[in-house]
């Protein structure tokens, strides 16, 4: 028997809560990973900072061993 447009008005509205929902839930999750990238970011300047006070501090270790 076919649907009335009620039913499928029906439907069709609970489909559309689940898609806001699941839309609600991606925005959130998309923000979360935004979060991290930029939180890995800082990181990896950090990171960038220290390695090359490490190479300019063993460049001038090895300076003098190379005037010797």
């Amino acid at each position: 028997m076919e649907k009335s447009n009620s039913d499928k008005l029906d439907k069709l509205t609970q489909e559309n809560q689940q898609l806001q929902a699941n839309l609600q839930v991606t925005n959130v999750e998309v923000y979360n990973l935004n979060q991290r990238i930029a939180e890995l970011e800082r990181i990896r300047a950090d990171l960038q900072v220290t390695n090359q006070l490490l190479r300019n501090q063993l460049q001038s270790q090895q300076q003098p061993a190379k005037t010797k």
